[in-house]
């Protein structure tokens, strides 16, 4: 399931800028775990690029959902700034033969997003503003073209 948050309406201080992240190379792998069993695993690779850094990201899970036993796997490609706001991002779900997948673009202070799954197109268009990282990165609010 993916779930695009909104943020809310209350008006809020302004929030100090993103800083950039230094241009390193990191790896990370996690394990994940279901009522102490462990079902699955994530890994993350962040390379720098000329002026950001290329985010790629595979998760495998193996859930049991209704008596029956699915392999969930997720996938996400992306370009992003230094202070790690998107650009451009593919994001893929598959699980039981369904298979689920979202592509977005950045244009300035939007994020165009659009999902082809189930026969259907959909896109969205979402406005992206810094907020804190301590907090959430983006605050996005969308609307349905």
């Amino acid at each position: 399931m993916a779930v695009l948050a909104a943020s809310s309406l209350a008006l809020r201080a302004p929030a100090p800028a993103l800083r950039p992240l230094s241009a390193e190379a990191t790896e990370n792998w996690y394990g994940v775990y279901s009522q102490g069993r462990k079902v699955g695993y994530h890994h993350r690779v962040r390379t720098p690029s000329a002026d950001g850094f290329t985010v790629a990201s595979e998760t495998l899970t193996r859930l049991s959902m209704l008596g029956t036993s699915q392999l969930v796997r997720t996938s996400l490609s992306a370009e992003t700034d230094r202070s790690l706001r998107p650009r451009t991002f593919d994001f893929h779900l598959r699980a039981s033969g369904v298979d689920f997948a979202i592509t977005g673009v950045a244009r300035g202070e939007e994020l165009e997003i659009t999902s082809s799954s189930l026969g259907q197109r959909a896109l969205r268009t979402c406005s992206v503003r810094s907020r804190s990282r301590r907090a959430r990165p983006f605050a996005t609010r969308c609307s349905i073209r």
